[in-house]
């Protein structure tokens, strides 16, 4: 159960709140009645397909009616296996590819791993400060037309997350904090949603998985192995956190040493792996995979 049927279940279904005393009733204004029914007939409109194909546009539908986006993808993460994309609107072609190893430096499914709660997350809030100078930022997102994102991480087992991610296109103006609040502000009904979509599908998302468990293994021990019989160690832990997109001082701060350090290891990187930059390293990264290069 979801922790909105939890929540429900402990509340009692139906039951009544008596007002506080001295709480005067505070009333709304036309606009912000107006604003309320346009919510409510979106919402309405989410219930009724509850059980219907088209639950997904209809949620996609209300969470627009705050916020404008462009782009949206749904997908489930998981532990032991490569996501399973349930459906998006992107480019076909640069979604299938992602599967095939960019995930792996996805500040989304870094967090998913991290094991951090229920959320919804804006990107610049979780990427390395390096990532919009990244291959898989310039290469992989500019492919599909984004320039900003904010996503759902939504918890369904210990091991499975369902991932909303919603997307501005190129030339679009940012997601501004008030709407990172309002997506968390109906972060319950795109749980309960989430949470339908995943009874519904969870054999064939599970069967899938398991399909696919064999492949995200190779890519794990890939990125874990990236380097392991020409690098030392610490080079090596240098090295994936340059993959993922952070820059010298980030890494410093990660690990407690000074940024002239930490440039000195990656020099020693990339002259030993025989490239001339950050950029080169994720390029010779996906080309160790067997993945075409991003770009």
């Amino acid at each position: 159960m979801s922790d909105l049927g939890k929540n429900a279940g402990a509340s009692g279904r139906g039951r009544s709140h008596p007002i506080a005393q001295n709480r005067s009733p505070k009333s709304l204004s036309p606009r912000a009645i107006s604003a309320l029914a346009e919510w409510n007939t979106a919402v309405g409109d989410v219930l009724r397909n509850f059980d219907s194909e088209d639950l997904l546009g209809t949620l996609i539908d209300a969470l627009s009616y705050r916020t404008r986006f462009d782009s949206w993808l749904v997908a489930i993460f998981h532990a032991d296996a490569q996501p399973t994309l349930i459906d998006y609107k992107e480019s076909k072609d640069m979604e299938d590819q992602y599967a095939t190893g960019p995930y792996l430096l996805d500040p989304y499914y870094n967090v998913f791993l991290s094991r951090q709660s229920s959320g919804c997350y804006l990107l610049r809030d979780i990427a390395p400060d390096h990532f919009t100078k990244s291959e898989f930022f310039r290469n992989y997102y500019s492919r599909i037309g984004l320039s900003d994102e904010i996503g759902y991480i939504l918890w369904k087992d210990k091991t499975t997350a369902v991932h909303l991610s919603i997307g501005r296109a190129r030339g679009s103006p940012r997601f501004l904090k008030t709407d990172l609040v309002w997506f968390r502000v109906v972060q319950p009904i795109v749980d309960a949603a989430a949470q339908r979509l995943w009874q519904r599908s969870e054999t064939a998302i599970l069967t899938t998985a398991r399909q696919r468990s064999e492949f995200h293994s190779y890519l794990r021990d890939a990125f874990r192995n990236f380097g392991m019989s020409t690098l030392t160690p610490r080079e090596q832990e240098i090295t994936k956190l340059l993959l993922k997109g952070f820059s010298a001082k980030s890494i410093a701060r990660t690990l407690g040493i000074s940024p002239g350090t930490v440039r000195n290891h990656m020099k020693q990187v990339y002259s030993k792996l025989e490239v001339n930059s950050q950029v080169g390293l994720v390029g010779l990264f996906f080309e160790t995979l067997g993945v075409e290069r991003l770009g």
